[in-house]
């Protein structure tokens, strides 16, 4: 609910690649050397033993009239779809935020300006393919499982 490049710390990594497991299937994704790890989780929602906690952004209005940054236009379509209830689960708010940071990626990062191989050509079009294609999947879950990026 809050994936913006700001929660983040990336890092270099031995591993080349990144095994996990989600719902009984294995996945092995390259990882370029890079590893990523979400430090902030105020208004992430969880559900554990029937009980759901959560973040009510529905009292915070400022944090929807932010400009200047898809950052506030990602947080305007999670009201927008959960009707300004945020106890609700709705998935696609993690695809809106991968679609944000594909954005950033590609237009904020120095490597993806001016790719000097043909390696970093290709994955710079296979970046942007993502960018057009996230959107429309309904959940992370399903990225993961059907997008070519991870494939």
């Amino acid at each position: 609910r809050d994936l913006h490049w700001g929660n983040l710390l990336i890092e270099r990594s031995q591993s080349c690649t990144i095994s996990m497991s989600l719902q009984g299937d294995m996945f092995d994704i390259p990882s370029g050397g890079i590893q990523v790890k979400i430090i902030d989780y105020t208004l992430s929602r969880l559900d554990k033993d029937g009980l759901t906690v959560f973040c009510d952004l529905s009292t915070d209005e400022e944090l929807f009239l932010g400009e200047g940054d898809l950052q506030f236009e990602v947080y305007r379509s999670m009201r927008r779809e959960n009707q300004n209830v945020w106890s609700l689960y709705k998935p696609h708010s993690n695809v809106l935020w991968l679609h944000y940071l594909c954005d950033k990626l590609l237009t904020e990062a120095k490597c993806m300006k001016k790719p000097s191989s043909a390696v970093q050509r290709r994955d710079l079009r296979r970046l942007q393919d993502f960018r057009r294609e996230v959107r429309h999947y309904g959940s992370a879950t399903e990225v993961l499982k059907r997008s070519r990026l991870f494939k």
